[in-house]
């Protein structure tokens, strides 16, 4: 069973009676401490840490338009972002995969999306002519035999 036990410093820790351990969570960063004393001081280094720390909006290279708001960066160098309110980290492997928004991209993600939907047209138009073969596909054969 998990106890709240207080919010401190705008933070719930709470405790799992089952294993006996303190455990909090912030911005997708989770702890879990056998002691009461060290996982406020866990809290304390997490704040210390994010406090200084400039929140600012990145684009994806791969979905041009998601936007998302990189809201901190974890003790162990990880960012958290936020979308929809949601937050959670982005991975190590990741990272390569985001860039700042800057204005001037604005026009290179509206290149990539207008290629993006010319990209579909033709997938579109590729599977529409798959189904004007005049041969039969080998299953067909292989059906036509085994009659």
């Amino acid at each position: 069973m998990i106890v709240l036990i207080e919010n401190y410093r705008g933070v719930d820790i709470k405790f799992n009676t089952d294993n006996e351990t303190f455990s909090t969570s912030i911005d997708g960063w989770d702890k879990d401490k056998k002691s009461y004393s060290i996982i406020k001081k866990a809290i304390d280094d997490y704040l210390k840490e994010n406090s200084g720390f400039k929140s600012f909006t990145a684009r994806s290279k791969y979905k041009p338009f998601e936007k998302v708001e990189i809201v901190g960066i974890r003790k162990d160098g990880r960012f958290i972002k936020e979308i929809n309110g949601v937050k959670s980290q982005i991975s190590n492997y990741s990272e390569n995969d985001y860039i700042s928004w800057v204005e001037i991209d604005n026009d290179i993600f509206e290149a990539i999306a207008k290629n993006n939907a010319t990209i579909e047209t033709l997938r579109e138009t590729n599977r529409n002519l798959l189904g004007h073969f005049k041969g039969k596909t080998l299953g067909e054969i292989g059906n036509c035999l085994k009659n």
